[in-house]
C-alpha cells in the first residue's frame, strides 16, 4: 500500500504496471465514495436508471412472451367446424381415392397480404367412375385460384383423373425470426357435395408425390419436407341435407404440407444495415468531453439525431413486412439500439453534472467504463438474438 501526503504527488512513472494497477482502482474506489456522497447522485442516477431499468425488464417481457392477437391475418371463412383427424379407412367406404402430388412452382411469399402462390398437378386413381371431379372440389384457404386443366380418363371400372391447380393460398406467417425463419405451408381440399366419409375415401399416394427439381422457389428458401395425408373434416351441422340423420358430418379432407426453411442473409443485411450505420455514428459520442459543454450539447443532439432516425428506420422495416403483432428479431435488433442510445445519453448527462477541474481524469476513466460496459452489453445482446433465430427460425 503507497500513502502520500497531501501536500506531495505520487509519481506513478516510478511504479511498476501492478503498483499502477493498484494505484487507478484505489482512485476509482475512492471517487466511487465520493460519488455516492453526492445529492446530485440520489436526484439524478436512481430516477434514470430506474426508468431505463423497467424499460429492459419491458422489453425482455416482450420477448419472451409475446402479445398474440388473433386477428393478426385473416382465417378462412369456412363452415364452423370443431376438429380435423386423421382418416383412417371405414370398412363400409364404397368408392376410395388414391391421390398423389407434383409441385411445380411455389412462390410469391407475400407477408403483408398472407398469401402463397403455388402451380401444381393432381392425380387421382378412383375405384368407381365419377368419384372426382377436380373442377369442383373446394379449398378452404383458398383465395384465388383456378383449375387451368382436368382430365378423367375410364380405367376399367374405376377412372383416372388429372387436374392442374395454380392459384393463391392464405397462410399466417410467422415472422418473428425472420429472415432465419421456418413456416408449415399447408394446402388443403374437400368436396363440395355432401358426401360422407362412409361414401368417399382419399388416400395419399407419396410414392408418386414429387416436387419438381426445377422448382421457382425465392432466393434463401428451402424445402425441408413434402408430404400428402388424407384427414377428415368434422362439421358440426347437418346443413339442413334431409339424406344426414345426424347433427355432426364428417367431410373426407387431403392435406399436402410443406415445411420451409430461410436463411436470407442478404435480407438481414438490407433490414439492418441502417441501424447499424446509426450504432455507429453514435459511439462517436463516446470520444466527447463531454465536461466541456459545447461539446456534451453536440453529443446529446448527435443521439437524440440517432434515436429519432432508428425509429424511423424501424417504421421502414415494419412495412417491408406487414402489420405483425409480436416482437420479431428485427424489432428486438432495434430495441436494444434504442436502449444503447438511451443509455449512452443519461451515461453522459450525469457525468456531465459531476465534472469539475480536479476529478476530470478520474471520472473520464468511469464514464469509459460504464460506456464500454453498455457498449459490450449491446454487442451480446445481438449476437444471442441473432444466434437464437438461427437455432430456433
Amino acid at each position: 500500500m503507497y500513502k502520500r501526503n497531501k501536500n506531495s504527488t505520487l509519481d506513478t512513472a516510478k511504479l511498476s504496471n501492478q503498483q499502477k494497477k493498484m494505484v487507478f482502482w484505489q482512485r476509482i474506489m475512492l471517487l466511487s465514495k465520493r460519488l455516492f456522497a453526492q445529492s446530485v447522485f440520489q436526484a439524478l442516477l436512481y430516477p434514470v436508471f430506474c426508468g431505463l431499468g423497467i424499460i429492459l425488464i419491458c422489453l425482455v417481457a416482450l420477448i419472451e412472451y409475446p402479445i398474440h392477437v388473433t386477428a393478426q391475418t385473416p382465417t378462412p371463412i369456412i363452415a364452423p367446424t370443431t376438429a380435423s383427424k386423421a382418416t383412417t379407412k371405414p370398412p363400409n367406404a364404397q368408392t376410395r381415392c388414391k391421390i398423389n402430388a407434383y409441385i411445380m412452382r411455389l412462390n410469391d411469399f407475400n407477408f403483408t397480404q398472407s398469401s402463397f402462390f403455388i402451380d401444381t398437378w393432381l392425380y387421382a386413381n378412383c375405384n368407381k367412375p365419377n368419384a372426382l371431379d377436380f373442377k369442383t372440389v373446394y379449398f378452404p384457404n383458398g383465395k384465388n385460384y383456378k383449375m387451368t386443366y382436368t382430365s378423367t380418363t375410364q380405367m376399367g371400372a374405376g377412372t383416372y383423373v388429372i387436374g392442374n391447380l395454380q392459384g393463391t393460398f392464405e397462410q399466417n406467417w410467422d415472422l418473428k425470426n425472420y429472415p432465419f425463419d421456418r413456416h408449415k405451408l399447408q394446402l388443403f381440399f374437400e368436396p363440395s357435395e355432401n358426401i360422407n366419409v362412409d361414401n368417399l375415401v382419399y388416400e395419399s399416394d407419396m410414392k408418386s408425390s414429387k416436387i419438381h427439381p426445377d422448382i421457382n422457389l425465392e432466393d434463401g428458401w428451402k424445402i425441408t419436407s413434402f408430404n400428402v395425408k388424407p384427414e377428415s373434416s368434422h362439421y358440426i351441422s347437418n346443413f339442413g341435407d334431409p339424406r344426414i340423420k345426424t347433427d355432426e358430418f364428417y367431410f373426407p379432407k387431403l392435406i399436402i404440407t410443406f415445411d420451409l426453411q430461410r436463411i436470407s442473409y442478404m435480407s438481414f443485411l438490407k433490414l439492418t444495415a441502417g441501424v447499424y450505420i446509426i450504432f455507429a455514428v453514435c459511439l462517436l459520442c463516446i470520444f466527447f468531453d463531454v465536461s466541456q459543454n459545447d461539446l456534451f450539447t453536440a453529443s446529446l443532439s448527435l443521439l437524440v439525431g440517432c434515436l429519432f432516425a432508428v425509429f424511423v428506420n424501424l417504421q421502414v422495416a415494419e412495412s417491408m413486412l406487414g402489420q405483425v403483432e409480436e416482437v420479431t428479431l428485427v424489432d428486438k435488433i432495434h430495441i436494444a439500439t434504442m436502449l444503447f442510445i438511451l443509455f449512452v445519453s443519461a451515461i453522459q448527462t450525469f457525468f456531465h453534472r459531476l465534472y469539475n477541474g480536479e476529478k476530470k481524469k478520474n471520472l473520464l476513466q468511469i464514464e469509459h467504463l460504464s460506456l464500454g460496459a453498455t457498449l459490450t452489453a449491446y454487442v451480446f445482446m445481438n449476437i444471442f438474438f441473432i444466434t437464437s433465430a438461427l437455432l430456433t427460425g
